[in-house]
């Protein structure tokens, strides 16, 4: 029901786990959407004015900033946010770029008037995306989308999930006869196709 992603036995398989799912009895990979969320809040702001709810919101405030960085780190944010707060050497650090995504997570599903960590959210999101980001924010968590969530700051949660299941439903529509198990923002094939 929250943005159409498909739950099932496996969705919540710790990812170390899933590499011992087989299928047909051969060994599988999983092939997944780098950055995922930022990666469809990318598109959200280049393509946005599709979603009638958020039209004027992205007319206003069009994060060409937060696009320019989405673009040139590959979409792969997370690290651009590890050089901008750590350093150039944390780039390729895993364990602050899976800090980063948390710190990503909060900065964009949290209430806009919440802290995230030590820092007011504003100033985070100033810094590391400019000044459109946060109002941007701001203004999608004031929306009602007629969806009852307890806390408008669901909106772009819902929003990008909606998006992700879209794009992913695409991708299984061209699959074809070949097996996979979708997996929120990837798919698990067999490994030898």
């Amino acid at each position: 029901d929250f943005g159409g992603r498909l739950y099932h036995l496996f969705s919540n398989v710790p990812k170390e786990f899933r590499k011992l799912i087989k299928i047909d009895g051969e060994k599988v990979v999983e092939i997944d959407v780098t950055a995922s969320q930022p990666s469809f809040l990318c598109l959200l702001f280049a393509k946005g004015e599709v979603l009638e709810s958020i039209g004027k919101i992205i007319k206003e405030y069009k994060n060409k900033e937060y696009i320019q960085i989405a673009k040139e780190y590959k979409m792969d944010v997370y690290k651009y946010m590890a050089v901008k707060l750590k350093g150039r050497e944390y780039e390729n650090d895993p364990v602050v770029r899976a800090n980063m995504k948390k710190v990503f997570f909060q900065l964009i599903f949290g209430n806009p008037k919440d802290k995230v960590g030590v820092y007011k959210r504003k100033e985070l999101c100033d810094n590391l995306f400019g000044q459109d980001f946060y109002m941007f924010l701001s203004e999608v968590a004031k929306l009602d989308l007629g969806k009852g969530f307890s806390s408008n700051h669901k909106n772009l949660s819902f929003m990008l999930q909606t998006i992700e299941s879209k794009c992913l439903n695409l991708v299984m529509a061209e699959m074809g006869n070949m097996p996979f198990l979708p997996m929120h923002d990837s798919l698990v094939v067999k490994k030898n196709l």
